[in-house]
């Protein structure tokens, strides 16, 4: 018997054919994820307790995430636990408004690119993820990686 298990290499899995897999594409974006505990600074109880605090914030952080995702609330920050789609996401043009740039806050408004602040006029961009731009594997601006992921 073979081993059924899809790889963990992109380049190697094997879905149908023409089948685009974001985490392969160079779009595809995703945050870091830091380690700010090492192994050994784990002996003090102090740092447990703060990493294990930290541990639960994170948790807490992807369930909000994942029901924000399920419910199709945009995403009006950089996501901590989904992929986004630089393509999609029109960070340029939320730089451009940002300058005073009427033509690019406009284009974002009317493409649902962003959202304003009433109060301050800062534009922040809707990011969008990997997950509702391409549910099917057939995104249409799908352009093969030839490197690691980019993290933000």
């Amino acid at each position: 018997m073979g081993n059924d298990k899809p790889s963990n290499n992109p380049d190697k899995n094997t879905t149908a054919p023409g089948t685009r897999i974001c985490v392969a594409c160079q779009h595809y974006r995703i945050r870091p994820k830091y380690q700010l505990y090492s192994p050994a600074s784990l002996q003090s109880p102090g740092v447990l307790k703060a990493k294990t605090e930290w541990e639960q914030q994170e948790r807490q952080r992807a369930e909000q995430e994942a029901q924000r995702l399920a419910a199709g609330q945009p995403f009006d920050y950089e996501p901590h636990s989904y992929p986004w789609c630089a393509n999609f996401t029109r960070l340029d043009l939320v730089k451009k408004a940002n300058g005073n740039d009427a033509d690019a806050l406009a284009t974002l408004m009317r493409e649902g690119g962003a959202v304003m602040d009433p109060v301050s006029g800062k534009v922040t961009a809707i990011y969008v993820l990997c997950a509702q731009i391409n549910p099917t594997g057939q995104c249409s601006s799908y352009e093969p990686r030839t490197s690691q992921p980019t993290t933000s």
